[in-house]
């Protein structure tokens, strides 16, 4: 039996990419600039393997599929921060990707989210 009287938390510790804050990078302090920035390098890693493809193989007949907009909305989540305060700040992801050669999201409303979001709750 569960003591009920136990409470138990789970603290994550999302990344805040230093290395890439102005002077020396794009990315101002906000937490939805850094949001935004593992938002882009998680949902690049995601395009490249489930939208383009490569070669991934599954046990039966299910197809890879990938939600970028439930992705968007929960690592704003996890960071605590609005997902239009997020979208503000593709201009700083965008510079800082090409300054690291990253390849950027397609400029594609469904990768980037980055006019007015609908959320809808259940």
């Amino acid at each position: 039996m569960v003591d009920k009287s136990k409470h138990f938390s789970l603290q994550l510790n999302m990344p805040i990419f230093g290395e890439y804050q102005t002077p020396i990078g794009f990315l101002p302090r906000e937490k939805a600039a850094h949001a935004l920035m593992y938002y882009a390098l998680t949902a690049r890693q995601t395009y490249e393997d489930v939208v383009q493809g490569h070669e991934l193989v599954y046990e039966g007949n299910l197809d890879p599929v990938a939600n970028f907009r439930q992705m968007f909305t929960s690592i704003a989540d996890l960071y605590e921060v609005a997902p239009e305060q997020m979208a503000k700040f593709w201009p700083n992801v965008d510079m800082q990707f090409t300054a690291l050669d990253l390849p950027h999201l397609p400029k594609e409303e469904r990768y980037r989210f980055d006019g007015k979001l609908i959320i809808r709750s259940h």
